[in-house]
C-alpha cells in the first residue's frame, strides 16, 4: 500500500528539485547553453532529454569527480559543519566523528578541488554561496531516491 503522504512529500521535493535544476540551467554558462528557447523549454519540460544534455554537455570524469566528493559520510559532515558556522579546519578536526587530522585534510582537499568548499584564507573554509543550490539539489535527490529503504536513508546495495 502507498503512504499517500510520503507520496504527497516526494511529489513536493521532486517538484522543487525540477525548479531548482530549471533555475541552475537557466544561470549556466553561454558556452553549456542551447541558446535556441524551443530546447530549453523542452529539456526543462522532459526529464529524459534534460538527463541525456547533463550528461552530453558535461565530461563523464568531472561529474565523477564532483559526486565522488560527495560519496563519504566524513566530507558530508565537513559540509555540514561549515554551513553551521565551523569554518576552521582545526575546529573542523576536533568534531566528533571525523577522523584524524590528516584525514580531515584530505578531505577537505577533494571538497575544495570539486568546488564544494573554497578557501577565503588559509585554513578557514566555506560552501561557495553560487554552489548552494547545486548542494542543495544534489542531497535532495540522494535522499529522495525512490530505492531507500526509508526516506533519508539509502538502502544497503549488498542487500537484495
Amino acid at each position: 500500500m502507498v503512504d499517500v503522504a510520503s507520496n504527497s512529500e516526494l511529489t513536493e521535493r521532486v517538484t522543487h528539485l525540477e525548479a531548482c535544476l530549471a533555475t541552475l540551467l537557466e544561470q549556466s554558462q553561454p558556452s553549456q547553453r542551447d541558446h535556441r528557447p524551443e530546447a530549453a523549454t523542452a529539456a526543462r519540460d522532459d526529464p529524459d532529454q534534460l538527463a541525456r544534455a547533463v550528461l552530453t554537455d558535461t565530461e563523464p570524469t568531472v561529474l565523477a569527480g564532483r559526486l565522488g566528493a560527495l560519496a563519504h559520510p566524513v566530507r558530508l559532515r565537513i559540509l555540514k559543519a561549515c554551513l553551521e558556522g565551523v569554518t576552521k579546519a582545526s575546529e573542523l578536526s576536533a568534531l566528533t566523528d571525523m577522523g584524524t587530522t590528516g584525514q580531515v585534510y584530505h578531505h577537505l582537499r577533494l571538497l575544495v578541488g570539486a568546488g564544494w568548499l573554497t578557501t577565503p584564507s588559509r585554513g578557514n573554509y566555506q560552501v561557495p554561496k553560487e554552489h548552494l543550490h547545486l548542494l542543495v539539489a544534489v542531497l535532495t535527490a540522494a535522499a529522495a531516491h525512490p530505492h531507500s529503504g526509508k526516506r533519508g536513508r539509502l538502502a544497503d546495495p549488498a542487500v537484495g
